[in-house]
């Protein structure tokens, strides 16, 4: 079930802030979330932020990630299969609602927070994110048909969104949302080779009987494809 959300109210909401962090510890990857992090804070002050790292980050990078990070930053470390590094960031990007209580927001590490998003927990969904592309049509484009097919998985028909942003309440429908898209990513990246996340996440949304709520552009500006909404 989604709806689309046309305009926001405030909230009282508190949700934290969650990333999947998979680093060396001297990469672009440790710098953009410490950037992204910075930035939450501030429009947010005093958020409770979670940084969830693989078992081979920690492990390699683990004291590079603490201190670059700001102190009251919680680190999680989910363990898992061995893999790329790729592979092992989705892993514990798709685990974040079984290991994380209570509602979250989850951003990826190339993002940038001007305002309080928060408030997007005014309205009633179990999970909520933005269109692909900021489209104005949130379907799914026909260049994911393929990808769709390989995995055995009916074309998406309700919307298809960007997984770089997702706002997740901590209700039984939303937990079952997650574990469809944690299988699911698990799935497709065992029949395509191919690690990323966003399909497997449709493909929950899709399916799932969860309240999906579609946001507006501010929500998560991706400003490569759509500049106009920066």
């Amino acid at each position: 079930m989604i709806d689309p959300v046309l305009s926001l109210g405030a909230s009282e909401a508190d949700p934290c802030v969650a990333y999947a962090l998979t680093s060396r510890g001297d990469d672009i990857y440790l710098r953009m979330t410490v950037l992204s992090v910075e930035s939450v804070l501030c429009v947010m002050p005093g958020r409770r932020v979670v940084v969830a790292v693989d078992g081979e980050t920690a492990q390699v990078a683990g004291e590079a990630v603490r201190a670059a990070l700001p102190s009251d930053v919680e680190i999680l470390v989910i363990d898992t299969p061995a893999g790329g590094p790729v592979w092992r960031n989705r892993f514990v990007k798709s685990s974040l609602r079984e290991r994380i209580s209570g509602p979250f927001i989850y951003l990826d590490a190339d993002t940038l927070v001007r305002r309080d998003l928060s408030v997007a927990y005014d309205w009633d969904f179990d999970v909520a994110a933005v269109s692909n592309h900021n489209a104005a049509r949130c379907a799914a484009p026909e260049n994911e048909r393929a990808f769709f097919d390989r995995c055995g998985w009916p074309f998406p028909t309700a919307a298809f969104c960007n997984a770089g942003v997702q706002y997740w309440r901590d209700t039984p429908a939303a937990r079952d949302l997650a574990r469809r898209y944690h299988t699911g990513w698990l799935h497709a990246a065992a029949h395509t080779g191919r690690p990323q996340d966003q399909q497997a996440f449709n493909h929950a949304l899709d399916q799932s009987e969860a309240k999906v709520a579609v946001l507006p552009a501010a929500f998560n500006t991706q400003i490569n494809s759509a500049p106009q909404h920066a």
